[in-house]
């Protein structure tokens, strides 16, 4: 899963979008940029996110290449995805797989 958006769709970052950084057995390291950088990853079970499946490869090219994300770029990527989507970062049908 590493590289890709992701949706939180549980606890109090529910309807989150995040950037995930890596793996961690059945946990997901996850940054957005912003609130959670990648000085200080969210650990999150991988059960609780939802991959956004139709994220085009240039809006994740934007974080940089895989052991060299920037936070600016993991932001510019979400941001640059939601507002394609009309800043819709919630799960709908159409944005995530599940």
């Amino acid at each position: 899963m590493t590289g890709m958006l992701v949706i939180s769709h549980a606890g109090h970052d529910k309807n989150r979008m995040y950037f995930v950084i890596g793996n961690d057995g059945e946990f997901v390291m996850l940054c957005d940029g912003k609130y959670r950088k990648l000085s200080n990853p969210k650990r999150k079970n991988i059960k609780h996110v939802t991959p956004v499946k139709n994220a085009p490869s240039e809006i994740l090219q934007l974080a940089g290449e895989e052991g060299s994300y920037t936070d600016e770029g993991i932001k510019r990527a979400i941001k640059t995805y939601a507002r394609e989507h009309k800043g819709d970062t919630h799960l709908e049908e159409n944005n995530v797989k599940g």
